[in-house]
């Protein structure tokens, strides 16, 4: 009965489409063929069935035993009552009121003009070289000159290709810098930023140059 009960679990295994089976585990099968059904009827038979010569057998359930005592219960129809009829409750429409329809006012809030107040510009009197300059304060005196900024950023130190100037505002208020350009680079506006010193470079070649020779 084992036996047949197998070949439904595959029969149901392949109309499910599944790709394949298992024995679970491999102790539960007749590896020494002790049963005479030779050696591993289990895993025989699911390959028989998947992929061999049964592949397109499917089980299905055995005939009753004529032996078995099969008792018949008949069961009585169920009694049917008749529903009781229950009258329909009478309803009685009452008049309908219209309402008055309500007026709703919008009232208009017209908000108050906003008022900008702009922060005085500080200028201070710089002298240099017996010259009074008049400083704003988007401005400062470099190499002897009145620089003055309009934007944000960094731009071309007016005497030194190896500096250049930070512009920044801060509430109104500019902060000016000086910076410096590390060692072996220059300023170059057009991508403002520091770049590779050619000079500087074949200044240095011919340095070395001149110490091999010697």
């Amino acid at each position: 009965m084992l036996h047949f009960d197998f070949k439904l679990q595959v029969s149901y295994l392949k109309r499910l489409q599944f790709s394949g089976g298992m024995v679970w585990s491999l102790e539960l099968d007749d590896v020494t063929g002790h049963c005479h059904r030779g050696k591993y009827p289990l895993l025989t038979r699911i390959y028989e069935m998947l992929n061999g010569k049964d592949r397109d057998y499917y089980e299905t359930l055995p005939p009753p035993d004529p032996d078995w005592d099969i008792t018949t219960t008949t069961t009585p129809e169920p009694t049917t009552e008749e529903p009781t009829t229950t009258p329909e409750p009478t309803t009685t429409v009452e008049p309908t009121t219209t309402e008055e329809p309500t007026t709703t006012q919008v009232l208009t809030t017209t908000p108050e003009p906003t008022t900008t107040t702009r922060r005085p510009t500080t200028t201070q009197e710089v002298t240099t070289d017996g010259v009074t300059i008049s400083v704003p304060d988007n401005g400062r005196i470099i190499c002897g000159k009145l620089f003055l900024c309009h934007d944000d950023g960094m731009f071309q130190h007016p005497c030194n290709h190896y500096k250049y100037v930070e512009c920044e505002n801060v509430n109104g208020h500019w902060w000016i810098f000086v910076r410096d350009c590390p060692t072996g680079t220059k300023w170059h506006q057009p991508i403002r930023n520091c770049i590779k010193d050619d000079d500087l470079t074949t200044q240095k070649s011919d340095e070395e140059r001149h110490y091999r020779l010697k």
